[in-house]
């Protein structure tokens, strides 16, 4: 007979990811008892309260759990539907997490967020270009241009992840 084994699981999104596997290979030395946890750690607690029950049935119990990595892990993104106003931040976040670099999630973040809030920097384009546009009309110093591109660039400010 294993021994019994009391589990408390904290949450958080790291640890909810860890806790199928950890409970699994601790299954394999204990009997889960009083299991708990807040959080993430609720829901991992209660698929380790459910393992243990289906403990020693085929396709079911600790076998089961250990899947279920494989199956959340590809599938992540799919199961999170953000409501139409927060669809672009949530599409800032995604190029975030899935830019290879720095720059390249630099160029993510902007590019992403400038596509999907459009009209802020076109409405904070709009005088930069036009005091580009009256600098090269009027051969004017450059100073109007220097202006210009300023304005142009602080057109990209509101669209940003919060703002200015």
């Amino acid at each position: 007979m294993q021994p019994s084994c009391d589990i408390v699981l904290k949450g958080g999104i790291t640890s909810g990811v860890v806790y199928p596997l950890a409970i699994a290979s601790l299954a394999e030395k204990y009997r889960f008892s009083n299991i708990g946890g807040t959080s993430a750690g609720a829901i991992a607690a209660a698929a380790a309260a459910a393992a243990e029950y289906g403990r020693g049935t085929e396709n079911a119990g600790f076998d089961r759990l250990t899947k279920i990595p494989g199956e959340v892990g590809p599938n992540l993104l799919s199961m999170f539907q953000p409501t139409p106003v927060l669809k672009p931040l949530f599409d800032i976040f995604i190029a975030a997490l899935k830019a290879k670099t720095k720059t390249g999630r630099a160029i993510a973040i902007i590019w992403t967020a400038v596509s999907g809030y459009w009209l802020c920097p076109l409405l904070g384009f709009l005088p930069g270009g036009i005091a580009i546009a009256v600098a090269l009309a009027s051969r004017g110093g450059s100073g109007f241009v220097a202006l210009g591109m300023l304005l142009a660039l602080l057109a990209v400010l509101p669209a940003l992840p919060g703002g200015w």
